[in-house]
């Protein structure tokens, strides 16, 4: 595999994955649907991550660990990519005054 072509796409669905889970602290209202959006991105991540260094491995043969790590890296990240997106449109919508009204707090 290509490695150092899968380093920008893994760092960049990871930043996304990071803006997601930090976002979505701020747009739950309860302890509950924190805790089940979290689990619900990371388990979606986790499972497409290992599908999709399943799927490198049968397209491009033997590949080494680091390609394996930053396939699963880089799947794991592309599941929180929509929902980044989705969270950074919310955000933009609120400073603009369209919708719900950001708390006092809201980080």
């Amino acid at each position: 595999m290509q490695t150092l072509s899968l380093i920008p796409l893994a760092a960049a669905t990871l930043i996304a994955a990071a803006y997601a889970h930090l976002r979505l602290a701020g747009l739950c209202r309860t302890a509950g649907s924190l805790l089940l959006g979290r689990g619900l991105l990371l388990g979606t991540g986790i499972g497409f991550g290992l599908a999709m260094v399943g799927a490198a491995r049968v397209l491009a043969g033997e590949t080494g660990w680091i390609d394996d790590v930053l396939v699963f890296l880089s799947g794991f990240g592309v599941v929180h990519v929509p929902a980044a997106l989705i969270m950074a449109i919310k955000l933009m919508r609120r400073r603009e005054g369209a919708g719900p009204q950001e708390p006092e707090d809201w980080p």
